[in-house]
């Protein structure tokens, strides 16, 4: 499911250090036991979108702009769902078989953290996760806000998994990889969420020494 938020944010600048290489056929970037997918073959929604709807942009061309993106996101999106099962798949199969045990964001291994879920079937998928789970959040997400989130949260434990919820303010849909560096609540959210998934697969996956 794609909202606004899918596609505006802030540019991230800096220098890559991971490596680009192959993973199952698909082009990939990752480090450390990184891998970052390319799942959309290449593709992408042109930067301009990103601040096309921001409250800054003038009127006018926020008017002009947001039906421009339409003609970017709506091919984007047809292009690119009906593939994204099979895809993430065949892609944890390849992981799966590579590495285990190992542990991916939005992909249930032996571990798992999920940022600001959508296109889930509330509450129908809550019954799907059946390992350690790390949830993060915003409480205004217009998919998986602070309700859902304790909702799932008393579900999971009430089913004895072993969970984390964490819902933080000031963010929206998305902004683990578009937040605004620049400013401050959304950079800490940013950096929390991000100590947030390491500590969770640390505690989970890391042996612990006899």
């Amino acid at each position: 499911m794609a909202c606004e938020n899918c596609v505006r944010g802030a540019l991230h600048t800096g220098t890559p250090v991971g490596n680009e290489t192959k993973f199952d056929g698909v082009d990939a970037y990752g480090n450390f036991k990184v891998i970052l997918p390319d799942l959309f073959n290449g593709s992408r929604v042109p930067l301009w979108a990103l601040t096309s709807l921001d409250k800054d942009v003038p009127i006018l061309h926020r008017l002009v702009l947001f039906p421009a993106a339409l003609l970017f996101i709506v091919p984007f999106v047809l292009r690119n769902r009906p593939r994204q099962n099979a895809l993430i798949t065949s892609l944890a199969a390849a992981v799966r078989a590579s590495a285990p045990p190992g542990a991916a964001v939005g992909f249930l291994f032996d571990a798992a953290a999920a940022c600001h879920p959508s296109g889930v079937s509330f509450p129908a998928d809550l019954a799907l996760v059946e390992r350690p789970f790390s949830l993060a959040t915003g409480v205004k997400d217009p998919y998986f806000g602070k309700s859902r989130a304790e909702e799932a949260e008393k579900k999971w434990k009430e089913m004895g998994l072993e969970v984390e919820v964490v819902v933080y303010d000031g963010v929206e849909h998305g902004w683990t990889t578009r937040a605004d560096l620049k400013d401050p609540v959304q950079r800490k959210a940013r950096d929390d969420v991000v100590s947030q998934v390491l500590t969770f697969f640390t505690k989970y996956l890391i042996p612990k020494e006899a």
